[in-house]
């Protein structure tokens, strides 16, 4: 079977991926799509709202090797540390991990300040820090894979942007039916698409397949992401055209890893490889899209929908940690509080693209109404099943 490398894939799609050197885990330059300057070794990186930066260091204690220091933004670093702790709240076997994927991921932001960190590699560094167990062994990996694909999370995310438009044209060959199917229901790829990627599938796949699908994407960049995209759909397209409307297929979408009828990791993974050609195909044919063209950008470390102002990987949390619920508290509070996010993030979709006037001020007065709702359901889950501590995001 014909398979990529990152770097190769990389180049291709013309992202500009930085390669970091991993042995002195300097970061290094190379060209992007917003031709930003190189960080240079001991000087300040300048953030993307020009928040100071702060010195990180891992001690021994933290890991085996000797500490290293680097600079990170604070903006990055507080988000990390609120993160890491509702990552995946309900995998209660993370929490031994947790100081793991907060030196991971403050690592990767010191050393590619232009990605510094952005919601959703969060649950990448999860995966990979349950797997390895350290930072020495982890951060290796999930640099790895997070520099092949990084266009995901770069200021403007320019690889979802152009990952869509590629998605379409090869969905037009391996899934025929189920795209058009979508569009009738008023379901389009970026209402479903950016929550998958930005989060490599971690609310597509059950968590003991996501090791197996990184380990691919490892190796094949995004056309793998591509691959395993249409691979998924695939096996649930039975249920999903089984659906009636666009308020059954949303959670659908939203829940696929809870679907019956799971794909067995390797078989998905070789799947998705027989099909690495065609996505390469298509991500080469796919034009860049620029900024404006999409619905989501991203804010500092958050990647917020423009029409409804809504934070797509941090509102389902409800702005509660939910971390200290007992487990079947925990999976009612965060069922209800995605079920509200998504429908609300496609009505603002439907207000930004359809209408304007009073009912897309109506419609995006009704967005920020179900986020108030969402933050009430967690933080009444949270005093029924004892005291939870408040995050501001």
């Amino acid at each position: 079977m014909w398979c990529l490398s990152s770097e190769r894939s990389a180049q291709a799609c013309g992202q500009g991926l930085c390669s970091i050197n991993s042995g002195s885990r300097d970061s290094r330059s190379c060209s992007s799509n917003n031709n930003s300057s190189p960080a240079k070794e001991g000087s300040p990186a300048k953030g993307l709202d020009g928040a100071c930066e702060e010195e990180i260091s891992h001690t021994a204690s933290e890991s085996s090797r000797p500490p290293t220091f680097r600079k990170a933004r604070t903006v990055d670093l507080t988000q990390i540390r609120k993160d890491v702790h509702r990552t995946f709240s309900d995998q209660p076997e993370l929490q031994p991990f947790t100081a793991v994927m907060q030196g991971v991921l403050q690592e990767y932001a010191a050393a590619d300040v232009e990605v510094g960190y952005c919601q959703g590699m969060s649950f990448v560094a999860a995966v990979t820090a349950h797997r390895f167990r350290s930072v020495d062994k982890a951060y290796p990996q999930f640099r790895e894979i997070v520099s092949g694909i990084r266009g995901l999370w770069l200021p403007g995310l320019p690889l979802l942007l152009q990952g869509e438009v590629a998605f379409q044209g090869l969905c037009s060959s391996c899934l025929g039916d189920l795209l058009p199917w979508l569009s009738e229901q008023c379901v389009s790829p970026d209402l479903f698409l950016p929550d998958a990627w930005l989060t490599l599938f971690s609310r597509w796949l059950p968590f003991t397949m996501l090791w197996a699908v990184f380990d691919f994407v490892k190796v094949s960049g995004f056309p793998g992401v591509l691959a395993i995209t249409v691979m998924v759909l695939k096996v649930h397209q039975p249920t999903l055209m089984a659906a009636t409307s666009f308020q059954e297929l949303v959670p659908l979408l939203k829940e696929l890893k809870c679907q019956p009828g799971q794909p067995d990791a390797q078989d998905l993974v070789e799947r998705a490889r027989e099909l690495l050609p065609n996505a390469q195909a298509a991500l080469v044919a796919a034009p860049q899209r620029v900024p404006s063209a999409s619905s989501l950008s991203r804010s500092g470390c958050r990647i917020v929908h423009q029409a409804s102002g809504v934070e797509l990987l941090d509102s389902r949390w409800g702005m509660v940690t939910v971390a200290g619920l007992a487990p079947a508290a925990r999976g009612v509070v965060a069922k209800g509080v995605d079920r509200l996010t998504e429908v609300t993030a496609a009505a603002g979709h439907l207000s930004g693209q359809q209408l304007s006037g009073p009912p897309q001020a109506l419609l995006r007065a009704m967005s920020l109404g179900s986020l108030l709702m969402a933050s009430g359901l967690g933080w009444l889950g949270s005093l029924c099943a004892g005291p939870a501590t408040r995050e501001d995001g």
